[in-house]
């Protein structure tokens, strides 16, 4: 990416940029010709150190992480350090659902598409051996429910004992890919069925946070790299202080600086407003977040990482 006349590296994983990090071997100043900014000179390495034996020259070392129990091992091996786990403030709900082996990668990314269609536009009517019928539910009663099939077939009135599982449309969904090509993959083969959905890489990194924080309103599609916005509270029915702080970072530094009063009016406006905290319940009672990863990591925490974006706080969600 070319930024203020140089030339910034984009890492192929996260679709982060990564400013002050050069090519070697004349690769960064052939770049900084092609792009016909200023080329500056190669630099040296004088030393290198690993990030373990750096760590490692602190007197005191600790760290706190969400998933850090599948390399407890390593971190006793290399520091000699315990890890303990904390428990949840609130019962877990999240259903993990196992994972689903395709012979082609093609056959695979329509599987990933059908599923987000299905979530995103249709209901879904699954009865005891597992078939499902897709359409739109146009009225819902105590005992029965008014139907129309996608088909095309006239509405029908359908008994509600009739079926084992009624899944509603309009669940939130963020999928995450392993690179920034699978995610522009994904993308392109969403806008050919005609759903609205958010891309996380290097063109949005200044809204990356911004995006994955609205990942849990009604209808949201959000595709990112497994590694993109961690750390943000993905809140069911959108998060109103990520919204909050979108409109007053160009106004303020950080957020520290930004007047309590100033700060808990704009929230409150924006939650009045877009009507979150309503929105919320509603999705939790759809089933909350769905999250869908593309493929494995290299390394199983990227996964469990991408898995804890949903059922947060005692919230319902599922992934696969």
């Amino acid at each position: 990416v070319v930024q203020d006349g140089e030339i910034i590296i984009v890492d192929e994983f996260t679709g982060r940029l990564m400013p002050g990090r050069n090519w070697s071997d004349g690769l960064h100043q052939a770049v900084e010709a092609k792009e016909g900014v200023q080329v500056k000179e190669e630099n040296q390495t004088l030393a290198t150190i690993t990030l373990q034996n750096y760590f490692k020259l602190y007197d005191k070392i600790c760290g706190m992480t969400g998933t850090a129990m599948t390399e407890a091992a390593e971190f006793y091996k290399i520091y000699k350090l315990d890890v303990f786990a904390i428990p949840t403030n609130r019962p877990l709900q999240r259903l993990n659902c196992p994972d689903v082996i395709y012979r082609t990668v093609k056959e695979k990314y329509h599987a990933i598409v059908d599923e987000i269609e299905q979530m995103h536009k249709y209901d879904v009517l699954w009865d005891e051996s597992g078939r499902s019928e897709r359409g739109k539910i146009i009225r819902e009663e105590n005992n029965s429910i008014v139907f129309e099939p996608e088909d095309g077939r006239p509405a029908q009135t359908i008994l509600r004992e009739r079926f084992k599982e009624i899944e509603h449309r309009g669940r939130p969904i963020l999928v995450g890919t392993v690179s920034i090509e699978k995610s522009e993959l994904l993308s392109a083969m969403l806008e050919r069925c005609g759903i609205s959905h958010q891309v996380l890489n290097a063109k949005h990194h200044q809204r990356e946070a911004e995006i994955v924080a609205q990942a849990g309103r009604k209808g949201a599609v959000t595709i990112a790299t497994n590694m993109a916005g961690r750390g943000t509270d993905i809140i069911l029915g959108g998060n109103p202080e990520a919204m909050a702080w979108g409109k007053l970072q160009e106004k303020y530094a950080t957020r520290l600086d930004v007047p309590q009063e100033e700060w808990d009016s704009l929230v409150g406006e924006i939650e009045s407003r877009e009507q979150m905290k309503a929105e919320g319940r509603e999705v939790a009672r759809l089933g909350g977040l769905h999250i869908i990863g593309t493929e494995r990591h290299e390394a199983r925490r990227i996964d469990l990482q991408l898995r804890g974006r949903c059922g947060r706080q005692g919230d319902p969600g599922s992934s696969r």
